[in-house]
Formats: structure tokens, C-alpha cells, sequence
């Protein structure tokens, strides 16, 4: 029967070849926890600011109405895209576009 004392090297490199694998594994995991848990502590300690809101005022620089060359607003999006779809739909059943006043005439 052998003893603590009398194990031999030959043991003792089968037994850490066995367990470096297992060492360098918790190591590794050990490493990424502590680099997860600083880079959220870096996230943490940044302000964050908060956005500007849009000036209320439209005829403000920047608001969300922009000017015509006429000095009027432009229509809201909703009615020029309304009016879009309306004239696509005119022209795929075929209808002849209506006339406006003051629209240039095809050549």
C-alpha cells in the first residue's frame, strides 16, 4: 500500500495533466466574468444625456414643416403622400389626370 510520501513523480504528472486542462478552463471563465462585470461598472459610471425635443414653434429653424420657395408651408406629409397615392391610382385605371390651375401643360 502506498502512502502520501511515497507517491511517485510519474503520478503526480498523469495527475496534472489531467487537471490543467480544468484549471485553465475555470481560469478562463474567471477572467471573462471580472471583464463582463468592469465593463458594466464602465457603461454605469457614463452619463447619459438626455435627447433635445423639437422646438413646438414650426416656423422655428429646424422645425418639422419646412418653407416653400413662396414663403408658405409645405403640406403635411400625410396630405402630400395622400395625394400621391391618389394620382398613382388615377393613372393605373387610367383616368385622365385632372387639371389644376396654374399647372404647366405637357409639351
Amino acid at each position: 500500500m502506498q502512502t502520501l510520501t511515497q507517491l511517485p513523480l510519474a503520478n503526480l504528472a498523469e495527475v496534472l495533466k489531467d487537471l490543467a486542462p480544468i484549471i485553465f478552463v475555470v481560469l478562463y471563465g474567471v477572467a471573462h466574468l471580472v471583464g463582463n462585470f468592469q465593463q458594466e461598472k464602465k457603461k454605469a459610471a457614463v452619463p447619459r444625456l438626455r435627447p433635445v425635443p423639437p422646438p413646438r414653434d414650426g416656423n422655428a429653424v429646424g422645425g418639422d414643416a419646412p418653407a416653400r420657395a413662396g414663403g408658405g408651408k409645405a403640406p403635411p406629409l400625410e396630405e402630400s403622400l395622400r395625394r400621391e397615392v391618389d394620382e398613382f391610382l388615377r393613372r393605373a385605371q387610367g383616368q385622365p389626370q385632372p387639371k389644376r390651375a396654374g399647372a404647366p401643360l405637357p409639351p
